[in-house]
């Protein structure tokens, strides 16, 4: 973009959009922790001669932990549209059978 005479600035930070998605009731708790888990452990600093590096991530005890997401099943149950229920309804993977005592 320079390139073609136009320079870019960013008016906010990621975490400061997730904060106001977070206040407006757009986003959950989950995935706010899960996003900033992700940027945590993927931080990239660049130098004064262009040579970037990666942040080492934090250790695991101090990761964000973060909820599984909900099922297919629940998610279905929360469902409005009918077209949308239907799909996640099908998409439901069936549950895993236990292996039988006596092979084939």
């Amino acid at each position: 973009m320079e390139e073609r005479g136009k320079r870019l600035h960013s008016v906010m930070t990621l975490p400061q959009v997730l904060q106001v998605l977070q206040e407006e009731g757009s986003v959950g708790v989950d995935l706010v922790a899960s996003v900033q888990a992700f940027l945590a452990g993927n931080q990239v600093t660049v130098s004064a001669d262009n040579k970037a590096s990666i942040v080492p991530a934090p250790p695991a005890a101090k990761r964000a932990k973060v909820a599984s997401h909900p099922t297919y099943e629940a998610r279905a149950a929360a469902c409005t549209n009918a077209a949308g229920k239907t799909l996640l309804e099908v998409s439901d993977p069936p549950p895993k059978k236990k292996p039988s005592p006596y092979p084939l």
